[in-house]
């Protein structure tokens, strides 16, 4: 009998960092592709806001609920067993006050099965972190470009490529780790700026865009597998590894021209009956002269 696989704690993390040994991670939103990333060996699969632009068709990720992404979150967490899972607090679920930080941290241990939550922001939002790590729940950290935060920042633009706004960001990562963010994601921050910021830190750095310096690489699972479709828009800190995509629409294709041409489904992909059960049945229904003997 198999041994059951040791999932990932924050601890181990934070082991890996001081080890120099990188770790990986994937967003991703469902239990197929979630089981996937597991069997690959990525070590933290999240799953946020970004479902709402990635699989929801949203333009940004502030229209995304609890509700929507405890569904798709209680999908990953079942298929992943190795990977620590993260789910994120969407938009409007932790601004206001830290009981609402903690109320809905709390959901998403309990209903959707995470072993850490995120929260985007510094300043204010340290307290916020402080305040769900000081209830009991792993939290971390994001930083640099904050998707939530999209109207504030008038679009997405990379950050830390001025010098102020660089030491702004290492005030920011020091001061949220002092909060108690076991991690801190550092989304399209200048790359030396995060390689500095990563030094500096006691707790992992997890690069979206950041940097070879960080201590775990994220990437988006679609970017990754090539499954936009070809006019969208590719980040630079993407990096795409197959073209599924492409592969996807030739598959349909085939299916589609197998059907018109009456070439699908095929025997193979049918149920059989035997002659005598289907000379009963024409029988049954009053059409035995129906019958015909099947082709072998």
């Amino acid at each position: 009998m198999a041994e059951p696989v040791k999932r990932l704690t924050h601890y181990d993390f934070k082991a890996m960092k001081q080890q120099g040994v990188k770790a990986t991670s994937i967003t991703a939103y469902d239990y197929p592709f979630a089981k996937m990333c597991d069997q690959a060996g990525i070590d933290l699969i999240i799953c946020g806001g970004s479902v709402g632009m990635v699989c929801l068709g949203y333009e940004t990720t502030v229209p995304v609920t609890m509700e929507q992404l405890i569904h798709h979150l209680k999908a990953v967490t079942a298929a992943a067993k190795r990977a620590l899972v993260v789910g994120p607090l969407p938009f409007g679920y932790y601004q206001a006050s830290d009981e609402d930080a903690i109320r809905n941290s709390i959901r998403m241990i309990k209903e959707a099965g995470v072993q850490s939550t995120k929260i985007e922001g510094a300043g204010i939002m340290a307290n916020r972190i402080r305040a769900v790590v000081n209830a009991g729940i792993p939290c971390m950290a994001h930083l640099g470009v904050t998707p939530q935060y999209y109207a504030m920042m008038g679009g997405y633009r990379a950050k830390g490529r001025q010098a102020a706004e660089a030491k702004k960001i290492l005030d920011q990562a020091l001061a949220v780790q002092d909060a108690g963010a076991w991690a801190i994601e550092l989304e399209c921050v200048a790359a030396p700026v995060a390689e500095y910021i990563t030094e500096k830190l006691d707790v992992p750095t997890l690069g979206t865009g950041a940097g070879v310096g960080c201590d775990i690489q994220g990437l988006i699972l679609h970017d990754v597998l090539g499954m936009f479709d070809p006019d969208r828009h590719t980040p630079k800190h993407s990096k795409q590894y197959v073209n599924l995509w492409q592969i996807a629409v030739e598959a349909l294709q085939r299916f589609d021209q197998e059907v018109k041409a009456k070439q699908f489904p095929a025997k193979a992909n049918t149920f059989k009956i035997s002659d005598e059960e289907l000379k009963g049945f024409f029988e049954l229904v009053g059409e035995p002269d129906r019958f015909k003997p099947q082709e072998p």
